[in-house]
């Protein structure tokens, strides 16, 4: 693994062949059955769609892979559309999130020892195309905008900033669809952050001195998920 970047600068590092090839290779695959089985159970299709967007062909992101699935069907779907217990995607997924040498850099830059949440695998929308709306992961935990400062400018103060919410993204596939504002982890909102996030703008629309990560296949970017970023959900863009 190669490390670029400097996370307490900026606030999010790119590390370079973060899966082995035949890792990758395994969990392209295994990708590849939990989007069919996402479909098979809530696509475009199935009974109800029509009635109920949440779930259709159009999402972009499928959560909690490393729950998994129990092959249960009941006519509703399974409980899980994570990979078959036992199965050698389930094996690659879970030794992915435990990667020793992964672990060792996130504990490199956090100087702490890294806090599991969760998996999630995005993927492209069927249907849609749009550009990522700009946010802060902060900005959903119920916080006003006084509050969402304060805590965003404590964290900064007391050197904690960025070890809070690191999301961690491995590209299966070359993509460059997260684009951050470097350095924005360790301050508030410029007026034009301020003005996408809060007010009347168009929070898809570009904003200027942002960074736009390219990887390419078995490529990571860890970020601040306090700083300002989006993601990009395109039909046929990765």
């Amino acid at each position: 693994m190669i490390v670029e970047g400097d996370w307490r600068r900026d606030g999010f590092v790119v590390i370079r062949q973060a899966l082995r090839p035949d890792t990758l290779a395994t969990l392209r695959v295994e990708a590849e059955r939990c989007v069919a089985r996402h479909m098979r159970w809530h696509g475009a299709g199935r009974p109800g769609h029509e009635d109920n967007p949440a779930d259709s062909s159009d999402v972009h992101i499928l959560r909690n892979l490393n729950r998994p699935c129990d092959g249960h069907d009941d006519g509703v779907g399974p409980a899980s559309i994570g990979p078959a217990r036992g199965s050698e995607g389930f094996h690659a997924v879970m030794e992915t999130i435990a990667d020793p040498e992964l672990l060792a850099t996130l504990r490199e830059m956090f100087c702490a020892e890294p806090l599991f949440r969760g998996t999630a695998l995005w993927i492209n929308p069927l249907e849609t195309s749009e550009e990522g709306r700009w946010h802060r992961d902060s900005q959903f935990m119920g916080l006003d905008e006084t509050a969402e400062r304060v805590a965003l400018e404590d964290m900064a103060a007391s050197g904690l900033a960025g070890s809070q919410g690191c999301q961690l993204q491995i590209a299966l596939l070359p993509n460059s669809d997260v684009e951050l504002v470097s350095g924005s982890h360790v301050r508030w909102d410029t007026p034009d952050e301020r003005a996408l996030r809060y007010g009347d703008a168009d929070s898809t629309q570009n904003l200027p001195g942002s960074t736009r990560v390219d990887l390419a296949a078995g490529d990571a970017v860890a970020f601040s998920a306090w700083g300002v970023h989006r993601g990009r959900y395109h039909r046929s863009v990765h």
